[in-house]
């Protein structure tokens, strides 16, 4: 019969007799009919004769989907290799690089992240910047006077206690009311002398970077801080095996250019999934140069450029992977797993209409294309497991299931 291809493209391990699914108001495919050369002609056909065959009958073999031309690079169901055999060991130290002990204050934890040198920048903008208010004013402004360090670490601290102790308005932490007052807030700083620090408060000179020209940062006013956090993320742990890279929302409701959503601002991460713990991190700050591999790519490999050549595992959601990612990943001794969309580039199992619980399988080297159908589609590119059909139960660990516990690095994170 016709179609006799489809069988070595698109292996069913759970042979059935029942008639193709068939939907006539969906088609996400394209398909292509071939004609069997073996096939019997009919005698009418030949002799010009027409006779009425009826309605096609619903047993015959569905067209098989057009496929990307890559696609004959992959092995099919008779072919599969298993993978995990081949994945090398991860050998990588992992675990805390500093010198705190096991009881230290939460507050030598912070000090990591903003130290004495950050303070320093700190009061130092800040003066720079009242200055400059206070000159193009031409005249000076008399409740304000220079800060130091010290000053600094109070008006950090109290914005800290803002967030652990909320009240309806500012003025009512400093309320002559014993049951509006905090005084772990008052008795700080005076609130003249907070609110006049929070007027001028800068991490850098606005000068340097006038808005609108060629190359503005549009994170330029606080560049220093989040260079700062970035580089001690990465600097004092080093992760454990299984990586996972994602987009992250921090609400914010204020004014920023290029916020995709009114309620947050957007970040790319790479975090350790059983901890959450942020390795690294980048602002979504509006439409930049990408490469024609496409902006999921650029930052997989971005955020991934430290942990390269070392057999970490990396986990994404279908946003990021596509062929050429897992093959460049894999180059690097890199391996790992994700949801993908069925229209990227190079890959060879397009959507197709399959019962539910089936699985068709395709394999290229180490990496493994997986197609499952259970209430939807289910489509996953790897490159660290087998390519094989298991009966686990629900919150097991195994393939897809995995996939999705280890994605779960960057919730921790923002939790």
């Amino acid at each position: 019969m016709a179609f006799r291809y489809l069988q070595t493209l698109v292996d069913d391990p759970l042979p059935t007799n029942d008639p193709p699914l068939e939907d006539e108001n969906e088609s996400d495919v394209d398909f292509q009919v071939e004609s069997d050369e073996n096939e019997d002609d009919s005698d009418a056909e030949s002799s010009g004769e027409a006779h009425d065959v009826g309605p096609r009958s619903r047993s015959r073999a569905r067209p098989r989907p057009v496929v990307d031309e890559d696609s004959a690079e992959w092995c099919t169901a008779d072919e599969l290799v298993p993978v995990t055999d081949r994945v090398k060991a991860f050998q990588e130290f992992s675990g805390p690089v500093h010198d705190l002990s096991d009881d230290a204050r939460p507050l030598n934890y912070f000090r990591f992240f903003v130290s004495d040198a950050m303070f320093e920048i700190m009061a130092t903008e800040t003066n720079r910047y009242a200055a400059q208010q206070q000159q193009r004013a031409e005249k000076v402004d008399p409740y304000w006077k220079p800060v130091d360090i010290g000053d600094m670490m109070k008006y950090v601290y109290i914005n800290i206690m803002f967030g652990l102790h909320e009240l309806p308005e500012l003025k009512l932490y400093w309320s002559s009311d014993p049951k509006w007052r905090v005084p772990a807030v008052a008795d700080v700083m005076g609130r003249q002398r907070f609110e006049k620090i929070h007027l001028y408060f800068h991490l850098n000179n606005e000068l340097q970077m006038p808005r609108g020209e060629d190359g503005f940062d549009p994170l330029f006013k606080f560049r220093p801080l989040v260079d700062n956090v970035r580089a001690v993320c990465a600097s004092v742990y080093k992760p454990e095996q299984k990586l996972s890279v994602d987009e992250a929302m921090i609400g914010y409701t204020g004014r920023l250019q290029n916020k995709p959503t009114p309620w947050g601002i957007k970040l790319w991460c790479i975090a350790e999934t059983d901890t959450g713990y942020v390795l690294s991190f980048k602002f979504y700050t509006g439409k930049e140069d990408i490469s024609p591999a496409g902006q999921g790519y650029d930052m997989v490999m971005q955020m991934m450029q430290p942990y390269l050549d070392k057999c970490h595992h990396v986990y994404y959601d279908n946003f990021f992977p596509s062929v050429k990612l897992v093959e460049d990943l894999l180059a690097s001794d890199t391996y790992s797993c994700g949801t993908i969309r069925p229209n990227r580039k190079g890959w060879p199992l397009p959507k197709y209409k399959q019962r539910k619980g089936h699985a068709t399988f395709m394999q290229r080297g180490l990496v493994v294309a997986v197609q499952w159908t259970d209430k939807r589609q289910v489509n996953v590119i790897s490159t660290q497991f087998d390519p094989v059909m298991t009966t686990v139960q629900r919150r097991a660990k195994g393939g897809v299931i995995d996939h999705k516990k280890k994605l779960k690095g960057i919730k921790l994170s923002i939790e």
